[in-house]
């Protein structure tokens, strides 16, 4: 499969809703992500499609800490 180019996005919320989010991102778990994937893929697919969304999350986990929200 050929290389996505990167997406880059800015969004502006509140601070107490960039906290929660923050939380979001340091507790969810594989299994969390792996919950959201379909159901009817193999197992080796929902397990790829997971780790794509915590690569996602880690990234606006990333983009919350240079913003200086980031929960210990």
């Amino acid at each position: 499969m050929a290389e996505q180019q990167p997406v880059e996005f800015k969004v502006s919320v509140p601070g107490e809703v960039a906290l929660q989010l923050a939380q979001f991102c340091k507790r969810s778990t594989f299994d969390t992500f792996l919950s959201f994937t379909e159901g009817h893929l193999s197992a080796d697919e929902r397990a790829k499609r997971a780790y794509q969304m915590i690569a996602g999350i880690e990234a606006v986990a990333r983009g919350l800490a240079d913003a200086g929200i980031a929960p210990r």
